[in-house]
């Protein structure tokens, strides 16, 4: 965590750390299949590399926020609608 001037805090380099431990793990033999919710498409490599390792890959998603470049990296994929983002009260 980083503190701000004005006193809160947020997280730093919480992306890198998650895309080592995926690639770790997948390597690692320690699951057969990563599910990701991601909407960035700074992770397309991320995704490519677990492919790699001979992982299924599964992409959950709002769809009107998430790259098609990065969606149709992986093996599956759920889009999620406006209304089920409402429902399970995840912010957009």
């Amino acid at each position: 965590m980083i503190k701000l001037q004005d006193g809160a805090s947020r997280q730093k380099g919480v992306d890198i750390l998650m895309a080592v431990d995926a690639l770790t793990m997948a390597y690692r033999n320690y699951y057969d299949t990563g599910l990701f919710l991601l909407n960035d498409r700074d992770f397309i490599p991320l995704i490519e590399a677990v492919k790699n390792a001979g992982k299924k890959t599964y992409s959950f998603n709002y769809w009107k926020k998430t790259p098609m470049e990065l969606t149709q990296t992986f093996d599956f994929r759920y889009g999620f609608k406006e209304a089920q983002m409402e429902q399970w009260h995840i912010t957009k």
